[in-house]
């Protein structure tokens, strides 16, 4: 969902300028921005329960990977990384929102080490991921 708001946002900021004066534009844009904003928040909070679920049961990764796209969490953590650069140009540096960043980030790594994923989304090659990665992975986070 978010990545078919962030589409349409792109799609109006390309379209050449019509009758349509700037302030309406402006606000389109906040409306669209807004709209993204709200999908990758409520996808990320997702992404942060399946996260917690999975964290060291080989079993519900499995069940999990079934229900995904390409049987993987990369999309996953590609959501969460961009949450993650949002939270930090936004938040404060209280400590709920100090812990709030940093179990965003544990996730990352920990979904991302599950499939090969760097912190940015991006894949590392030669890597696998199976159940023994799953284990030693979750042995890592917990530390």
């Amino acid at each position: 969902m978010a990545s078919h708001a962030e589409a349409k946002t792109n799609a109006i900021l390309e379209t050449p300028a019509r009758t349509v004066d700037a302030e309406d534009a402006e606000t389109k844009l906040i409306q669209k921005a807004e709209h993204h904003m709200e999908h990758t928040y409520m996808g990320s909070h997702v992404c942060m329960l399946i996260c917690q679920l999975v964290m060291g049961e080989p079993g519900y990764e499995q069940v999990a990977r079934k229900h995904l796209k390409h049987n993987n969490f990369k999309r996953m953590v590609a959501a969460l990384s961009r949450y993650y650069e949002f939270l930090n140009l936004t938040t404060n540096a209280d400590a709920e929102s100090t812990a709030h960043k940093r179990q965003t980030k544990e996730a990352i790594d920990y979904l991302g080490q599950l499939d090969g994923c760097e912190s940015s989304g991006v894949v590392r090659t030669g890597t696998t991921a199976n159940p023994a990665d799953a284990t030693t992975a979750a042995a890592t986070f917990s530390e």
